[in-house]
């Protein structure tokens, strides 16, 4: 997620730093699809949802990241 953030490409337009001091970041709404095909390619994975992409966030953790889910 940090190389996605960290990339002009996609941050702000897909995904966006809610408060970058605190690793708290925002799926830009109604980009979530895209953004979790994006993870999917990362992760070799092309059946990526959002759902999945959630989950995975929510079980595995994100060091010292904070994912915001906005529906």
């Amino acid at each position: 997620m940090r190389a996605l953030l960290d990339d002009a490409t996609y941050n702000p337009q897909y995904i966006r730093w809610q408060d970058k001091p605190e690793g708290v970041f925002r799926i830009v709404p109604g980009q979530s699809k895209y953004v979790a095909r994006l993870w999917g390619i990362k992760k070799n994975n092309p059946n990526m949802t959002f759902d999945k992409l959630s989950r995975s966030l929510r079980y595995h953790g994100l060091g010292r990241l904070s994912f915001v889910c906005v529906a």
